[in-house]
């Protein structure tokens, strides 16, 4: 074997094994409303380790956690103007970005972790292309866990329930009109001062993940859950087009693998957290109401009969069309 080719060889090998290194560094300012230590900062506090270690410190993540960075629309204006040049956030907070996240936020559409992975699956290409020509770059989607309604005064109907004042995190008119054209009594407020609206009694109630529901600790002004499934609530990671070009192109696809790959195992923790987080809340004076399962489609039937008013409004028309296609193949294979 001559020198020559045993140079080669020595050169490839360096290759395989040496970490990904980039032409120049980056620095992404990164906002979260998720504190430091809960189970949603943990993902991109991972993957921001991970990236440092695969670059060598070229790609790093400043992160400002805990809402630092202010509410998510707050974050959205930043990332326009290059204040930050990222954040994870809620999808009600992306569709401030690109309206087509809403399809995946419908009330009552997605029923199980099944159906998530479907209709993710189904809609995430138009989705990203869309985010792309908006000037972002999805990096992962989060399931943070079933949606349910908690609230500060006990209720075991619809209609008690729609008297209420409740918070959707709906961050736009048309997304907030859903609720209210179902006959709902939304006021909604920045995750931020939902505690502080809960006990001033500006807020009777919220609809979120139980995981986060104990993770902000807002169950302990509002005692009481509706085992009604509203859907899942998501959310996801984007970066700044700008910000991500600034990233050699050889390294781009390693780091998209890498978030995902990272995203998936913390999925894992989180689905068994949340199955903690009901009987941890309950030791806690956590009261769940559960209705009669021939009555649960009264808690629901109202809000499905406002996806026709939805078509152009909240969800594009393409995207719409997609998602309606993707219900009806849906139901046809079951």
């Amino acid at each position: 074997m001559t020198a020559r080719v045993l140079l080669i060889i020595s050169l490839l090998s360096t290759l395989l094994v040496s970490p990904l290194i980039g032409g120049s560094k980056v620095t992404l300012k990164w906002g979260s409303l998720a504190p430091e230590g809960t189970p949603f900062y943990d993902i991109i506090h991972q993957i921001n380790n991970e990236w440092q270690e695969m670059t060598q410190g070229s790609v790093k993540m400043k992160i400002y956690a805990g809402g630092i960075a202010g509410a998510e629309p707050d974050m959205i204006r930043k990332m326009k103007i290059g204040q930050l040049h990222g954040a994870s956030m809620s999808i009600t907070g992306l569709a401030l970005i690109d309206r087509s996240v809403n399809a995946l936020q419908m009330p009552c559409l997605i029923r199980s972790e099944e159906e998530l992975s479907y209709y993710l699956t189904g809609l995430k290409p138009l989705i990203e292309e869309r985010f792309e020509k908006q000037g972002y770059i999805p990096l992962c989607y989060t399931n943070l866990g079933k949606l349910y309604f908690f609230t500060t005064k006990k209720t075991t109907s619809i209609e008690e329930l729609k008297k209420m004042k409740l918070c959707t995190f709906s961050t736009e008119k048309n997304s907030k009109a859903v609720w209210l054209n179902a006959g709902f009594t939304v006021i909604n407020v920045n995750s931020s001062e939902v505690l502080a609206a809960l006990q001033t009694g500006m807020l009777d109630g919220f609809i979120h993940s139980p995981l986060y529901a104990l993770s902000m600790q807002w169950f302990a002004k509002a005692k009481y859950m509706i085992e009604v499934n509203y859907g899942y609530g998501l959310a996801a990671s984007v970066i700044t087009k700008k910000k991500w070009d600034k990233i050699d192109p050889q390294l781009q696809p390693q780091l998209l693998a890498a978030a995902e790959e990272l995203n998936k195992k913390n999925l894992i923790e989180i689905n068994k957290l949340n199955e903690k987080a009901i009987p941890t809340m309950k030791q806690y004076g956590l009261e769940v109401y559960s209705p009669p399962k021939e009555e649960e489609y009264l808690w629901i039937e109202s809000l499905m009969n406002t996806y026709p008013q939805v078509k152009g409004n909240l969800i594009p028309d393409d995207v719409y069309e997609k998602m309606m296609a993707l219900r009806k193949s849906a139901k046809t294979k079951k």
